[in-house]
């Protein structure tokens, strides 16, 4: 495997992610108690912000009071659901089902069930590969991730990975792909 070719990556990796995060707390939209998983250095390359927004997109309980839970799932939009916003996607930017799902090593079967299944929830790899698929920019990804019940997390080297390709506009999920690799981690495509 080429060295040079993931320096890049390994310095964006050390500035953004540690093995052992600091403990700050967590994400709570009830009562706006913010907090956090950080590392001695601050990332950069925008992936706070890639972090962020994610408690104005839950779904406040608070707001709902006390309706049975069947009120509560049939409050959830259409629009809010994973497949319908990544067909919406496709739509808006013109691309062909065929790209997507060969651009996302996902094979032709496996789309054709997301395709079809309103309710269809992807694992989390499935849902990053997709925002590849779909050449997403942060944003679009965030949002796509949020819609399967997933965000970017700078404790997970997988996230960290796909954003920083997603940042770089490099839409080659083969190079993703060899970028797991390396970092020993789960690969989309099954090596022996």
């Amino acid at each position: 495997m080429d060295n040079k070719k993931f320096a890049e990556l390994d310095i964006f990796i050390k500035k953004v992610y540690k093995n052992e995060p600091k403990f700050l707390g967590w994400l709570n939209s009830r009562n706006n108690v913010c907090y956090c998983v950080a590392s001695a250095v601050q990332p950069t390359h925008g992936f706070c912000d890639a972090l962020s927004d994610t408690a104005s997109d839950e779904l406040s309980f608070n707001q709902i009071g006390s309706d049975t839970l069947q009120n509560r799932i049939d409050k959830i939009k259409y629009s809010d659901k994973f497949q319908p916003f990544l067909l919406n996607l496709m739509n808006i930017k013109h691309l062909d089902p065929v790209d997507v799902y060969k651009g996302a090593l996902i094979d032709r079967k496996a789309f054709s069930k997301i395709k079809s299944d309103e309710n269809y929830h992807p694992k989390k790899l499935t849902a990053l590969c997709l925002c590849i698929g779909l050449k997403l920019n942060i944003d679009q990804a965030k949002d796509l991730l949020r819609r399967a019940g997933y965000t970017f997390s700078a404790a997970d080297l997988t996230d960290i990975i796909f954003l920083y390709y997603i940042e770089k506009s490099n839409y080659d999920i083969y190079e993703i792909d060899e970028a797991l690799l390396k970092y020993n981690l789960p690969t989309i495509t099954k090596y022996d």
